[in-house]
């Protein structure tokens, strides 16, 4: 009977220890998880912010960008515009040289 209540005892120390060991097993998985949880949310909220700044730098690029291609589609328009006048006054002056050449040679003819 004794040695019957011994194992009963051991029997129910083990259980406790087994019981216990499953607490701190569920407790371990507990905290486990919400770590890894915390550490998911850290990870999406870094992506996100390196996203939104990624596309921050983008925008202020096609900003500099466009600003550019606007200044320079300004000055391209500004030197055709000084193209065209250097060549509407080399031709008024070939004009007139012309109408001057032409006069001379008929008062020479007529002369």
């Amino acid at each position: 009977a004794q040695r019957l209540e011994q194992l009963a005892k051991e029997r129910e120390k083990a259980q406790e220890v087994l019981s216990k060991a499953a607490q701190e097993n569920h407790k371990f998985s507990k905290a486990t998880r919400e770590k890894l949880r915390r550490s998911m949310e850290l990870n999406k909220e870094n992506r996100e912010a390196q996203i939104k700044a990624l596309q921050e730098r983008l925008r202020e690029h096609w900003v500099k960008v466009s600003d550019t291609c606007r200044q320079s589609d300004k000055m391209a328009e500004e030197y055709q515009e000084k193209i065209n006048s250097k060549i509407s006054q080399k031709y008024e002056a070939y004009n007139q040289n012309r109408q001057t050449r032409i006069e001379n040679m008929l008062k020479q003819l007529k002369g």
